[in-house]
């Protein structure tokens, strides 16, 4: 009698089970395919994020202004990101040496703050894998555009760029692919901003 009740329980409830299953597939869908309109409207708004290429003409041309100086300091906090809610930021104080500006006003300033997203506060923690990332006391060229009256780095991890000795440090697969000297970038990132003001 238990195997006849157990074989009648499963008869009964394999179409309720299927159409259980198949409405949580349903649901999945769903939510993947609205994760994927929110990422590609992410995409066009920010076209470094999600592996799209970008070129140093790409950069100079959506920046605000590009700014060389060394870290010092990042603090963590939280804060709204575009649309998607309250997300971790590292602020990050930049010592400012020079300022190019392509458009805007940026104020001079001894102190700059650029807000990234991710960051770790007590078990908290958001990586983002675009997201630049700075050491405290690293000497560092950046392309900065305001965004909701923050600074941002303008095609994340594409626009910051490491200099070491007077060379900006390239990196495989970035706009600047190969190492070049500061007073170079400085050359070519005047011809970019006269070209994008045009």
């Amino acid at each position: 009698m238990g195997k006849e009740a157990g074989r009648k329980w499963a008869d009964d409830d394999t179409p309720e089970a299927e159409r259980w299953l198949q409405r949580a597939l349903a649901v999945a869908l769903f939510a993947a395919g609205a994760l994927l309109g929110v990422l590609v409207a992410k995409a066009q708004a920010a076209p470094a994020s999600l592996g799209m290429t970008m070129t140093m003409d790409d950069l100079a041309a959506g920046s605000d202004a590009i700014v060389v100086g060394r870290v010092q300091s990042t603090t963590c906090r939280e804060g709204s990101y575009d649309g998607l809610g309250t997300i971790l930021f590292t602020d990050v104080t930049i010592e400012v040496e020079q300022t190019c500006m392509i458009r805007g006003a940026l104020p001079p300033q001894r102190l700059l703050t650029i807000a990234v997203p991710g960051g770790e506060i007590g078990d908290t923690v958001l990586v983002c894998s675009e997201a630049p990332r700075f050491e405290i006391g690293e000497r560092v060229l950046v392309f900065v555009r305001d965004v909701r009256s923050e600074h941002r780095v303008w095609g994340l991890d594409a626009g910051k760029y490491t200099i070491e000795r007077d060379v900006v440090q390239g990196r495989a697969g970035a706009p600047l692919g190969a190492d070049a000297a500061i007073r170079d970038v400085a050359r070519w990132l005047s011809m970019a901003r006269r070209r994008s003001a045009r």
